[in-house]
């Protein structure tokens, strides 16, 4: 299709319109109708209940996804001469197929890659070049990064079903080439797809590209029951933390790591904006007060988590000069100093917050796959607000003052649902004070046996 013929695309709307809901696709197309480009994007995900049932079976997906990869390096060339970039993913629940660019050979890439994933064609030497470059990334997990860490220690306290990089670590040295075919023909017939097609491509060609995808995986119905459901465990409210602590193996890292965490709830555009607001409000005096004034850590940064529908508050600091329980305690301190900060601030200062964020939100995609990202993400998440950004523009214009404080002050203060992740290096800082207002978490896994959950997505059209 010739830049020209956009004129052809029809539509006006910025919604994707959900033109396929079967049992087996669910397929979304927008028409490009900003950016007037010859170019489109196809984002494709493939989910199987097969993928997530034990650690072997997540690490046979990713293998399996990575070898799909390593098959089509004999189209990078010719793709990048065409002006199109791919990638070919694992995730969770099966693996992501993902396309944009110049679109006039656009869909005939991604019949190639759907045709690698259907046949499944492996050499030996490929696997094993395959297979021991994840060995090696399970192997050197900890030597990342405190924060890396960290953030995995935290997904793995909260998320469930959600294995352990030590079980994968094990799983993968029993994964062989006869396994992963025996997997590929569990998988190839229980894929279940989403799909999004968006850019200068018209009806006709959407119908093709969705035909060609249901053709060549011979898809059918798969029952939403035989899923994995992954959900978020629901911190109890305490006026203690919960804490869990963690050795960095690796004996050269310095640095210890406290994320503390405070837990909101299930997301809605209202708490997800007041959220927003405290994140902006809070972001710049925390790094100000512990890194510039207090020097305690290199790294000290505030975050909104928003992860399975479930949201929350970060504070990260890294230290090599001060114990995990000096940082824990500095964090708490810094909240509550922050708040009479809050109650003392004028209404001229809490409306320049609030239009900061707006003007952030308000901020437009500035490319076709930025803005196909973006759609991708509401997808991806079975979120599906795609008037996401009005709908939170809206919210904060009507959010007062006494509403944030007493936003901030439930969920600070007198019903907090909270835990910490301490990341302790071999290295011995200084002593200080034990932070005392804690409730151990020793295992994991029984901590989250004995908790409650909170729903899954209410949408279960996938």
């Amino acid at each position: 299709m010739s830049a020209t013929e956009c004129d052809d695309v029809t539509g006006g709307t910025d919604i994707p319109s959900k033109v396929i809901n079967d049992d087996d696709i669910q397929a979304f197309y927008l028409p490009d109708t900003s950016f007037k480009t010859p170019k489109a994007s196809i984002f494709l995900e493939l989910s199987s209940p097969e993928v997530y049932v034990s650690p072997t079976a997540s690490v046979t997906s990713a293998l399996f996804s990575r070898l799909v990869s390593d098959s089509l390096v004999e189209y990078s060339y010719p793709a990048e001469i065409a002006g199109i970039t791919y990638l070919v993913s694992h995730q969770s629940l099966g693996m992501n197929v993902l396309a944009a660019g110049y679109n006039d050979k656009l869909t005939l890439l991604v019949q190639k890659i759907i045709e690698k994933i259907r046949d499944c064609s492996i050499r030996t030497e490929q696997f094993s070049r395959v297979k021991e470059q994840l060995q090696l990334e399970y192997d050197s997990f900890s030597t990342q990064p405190p924060t890396q860490l960290g953030l995995f220690t935290r997904s793995h306290l909260t998320e469930t079903p959600r294995w352990h990089i030590n079980q994968y670590r094990e799983a993968v040295t029993g994964v062989t080439i006869e396994s992963i075919r025996l997997f590929h023909e569990r998988l190839i017939r229980n894929f279940k797809v989403a799909a999004l097609v968006h850019g200068n491509v018209n009806r006709t060609q959407f119908d093709e590209i969705i035909a060609s995808i249901r053709n060549t995986l011979h898809l059918r119905a798969v029952p939403l029951s035989e899923f994995t459901t992954q959900r978020m465990v629901k911190i109890p409210a305490s006026p203690s933390w919960f804490v869990l602590e963690s050795n960095i193996e690796n004996v050269q890292e310095t640095n210890n790591l406290v994320i503390a965490h405070y837990q909101i709830g299930q997301q809605n555009v209202r708490d997800d904006v007041l959220l927003d607001l405290t994140k902006q409000i809070i972001d710049k005096p925390f790094f100000h007060q512990l890194r510039t004034v207090e020097q305690i850590g290199y790294v000290v940064a505030s975050r909104a988590d928003k992860r399975l529908h479930v949201i929350g508050l970060d504070l990260f600091v890294m230290s090599s000069s001060r114990s995990v329980d000096y940082i824990h305690h500095r964090m708490e301190d810094f909240i509550t100093q922050i708040f009479e900060t809050i109650k003392g601030m004028d209404e001229a200062e809490f409306t320049r917050h609030i239009n900061a964020i707006c003007v952030q939100k308000k901020e437009k995609p500035k490319t076709l796959l930025a803005k196909t990202e973006k759609l991708w993400q509401e997808i991806s998440t079975s979120s599906f607000k795609f008037t996401r950004v009005e709908e939170e523009i809206a919210a904060l214009e009507s959010v007062t003052k006494s509403e944030f404080i007493s936003f901030f002050e439930r969920h600070f203060f007198t019903e907090p649902h909270r835990y910490a992740v301490y990341m302790k290096s071999k290295v011995t800082p200084p002593e200080s004070a034990p932070f005392s207002n804690r409730i151990t978490i020793k295992n994991p896994e029984v901590f989250k046996q004995k908790m409650f959950l909170f729903p899954a997505n209410a949408d279960t059209s996938l």
